[in-house]
């Protein structure tokens, strides 16, 4: 597309650069969704990261930034958050979080409880909030289960694509956008 300043059409295998890492927004979006799930036995790590991922990319799809600007990698069992697990450690140490086994012996097996509220949410607006709560609903609350996430077809379609381990850039989350193709596409 013509994605660089001036109109310009891209250079050929120019892809856009990575969003920041935001460590102190994973850290509070983190905290949000373990405080917010009502049921416990409905968010574990691998949940988290799901609804980490879906919120991330609804959030750059939209507006064009991340909330966390994470860098998520393909994992057999579905997308994950490279930094989650430190996040998790840390927010554990800090008697904010608690792990407790599901029944399985690996770290998808887990339970996560928030140990106490989070601080106002100064470091998550209001968009921030309710995209992180929608996906929570979606992939933890809602009976039908992920599939009701929006775009959840093509999201699948990319992580599905990459081999495992290979990194999920941001700006696959335009395959979830209706266009006509370019002729370059062709």
């Amino acid at each position: 597309a013509a994605g660089r300043a001036g109109g310009r059409p891209a250079p050929p295998g120019w892809w856009p650069p990575e969003p920041p890492f935001r460590r102190a927004r994973l850290r509070a979006a983190v905290h949000h969704l373990c405080w917010a799930c009502e049921d416990p036995r409905a968010l574990g790590a691998g949940r988290l990261h799901l609804v980490l991922w879906h919120a991330d990319r609804d959030l750059h799809l939209r507006r064009g930034r991340p909330l966390t600007g994470a860098t998520y990698a393909r994992h057999p069992a579905g997308p994950r958050a490279r930094p989650l697990e430190a996040q998790l450690r840390e927010l554990e140490r800090d008697g904010l979080l608690a792990r407790r086994p599901r029944g399985g012996a690996d770290e998808f097996g887990q339970l996560l409880f928030a140990l106490a509220p989070p601080p106002a949410p100064v470091r998550l607006d209001a968009a921030e909030v309710a995209a992180l709560e929608a996906a929570l609903r979606d992939v933890c609350l809602d009976p039908r289960g992920a599939a009701a996430v929006p775009r959840r077809a093509a999201q699948d379609a990319v992580w599905r694509a990459a081999l495992v381990g290979e990194p999920l850039p941001y700006f696959t989350a335009c395959a979830a956008l209706a266009a006509d193709p370019l002729p370059a596409d062709l």
